[in-house]
């Protein structure tokens, strides 16, 4: 599992049109902790060991790097001084998923005092178990309500198999470490 820093986002500027012409690449801001003013947080999860692991379709592990190529260019529509803060991309090499998850969980409760909102790219969906991991870091679920909102053709509720958890089986793991009286799902 490697670590990086988000890459130079960069894209057509558009000068002549004014500041209705912004595009979220001049927004982003790269940077291993956040910054004044920005108050959205980016996080990325480049991840095919959960999908193989669930016999699905690879091809997750080029999700953070996709999207953020195809932000780049898009008009930016966010108020005043408002930015985003790129906290760059966790990289799971070969099946070392559980402790990718375990950073990918470091890493969202080192960004989420710096902004009012993150979102982590990933991946398939054990980006959740990092996630809601990071998260109970920082509130804990048995005293906090933390709702998950899953929006996919599967619930993702299977029990880790023989080799172990996958993107099958984050909420399962979530209602199994926290008790069903926490697992808001």
């Amino acid at each position: 599992m490697t670590f990086k820093l988000a890459s130079k986002w960069y894209g057509r500027v558009d000068t002549e049109e004014g500041p209705d012409a912004v595009r979220w690449h001049q927004k982003v801001l790269s940077a291993p902790t956040g910054c004044p003013g920005s108050t959205v947080g980016m996080l990325g999860f480049a991840c095919d060991e959960g999908v193989r692991r669930n016999k699905g379709r690879l091809g997750a592990v080029a999700g953070p790097s996709a999207l953020r190529s195809q932000l780049a260019n898009l008009a930016w529509h966010g108020e005043g001084d408002l930015s985003v803060t790129d906290f760059g991309t966790v990289e799971v090499e070969g099946d070392a998923l559980e402790q990718a998850q375990d950073e990918l969980a470091s890493r969202v409760a080192a960004a989420l005092p710096s902004v009012s909102r993150l979102l982590v790219m990933g991946g398939g969906h054990e980006t959740a178990w990092g996630s809601f991991s990071g998260l109970a870091r920082l509130f804990d679920p048995t005293q906090t309500r933390i709702g998950i909102v899953n929006l996919d053709a599967h619930f993702d509720l299977r029990v880790a198999g023989e080799q172990g958890p996958s993107s099958g089986t984050p909420f399962a793991q979530i209602a199994e470490r926290y008790g069903r009286e926490a697992f808001h799902y």
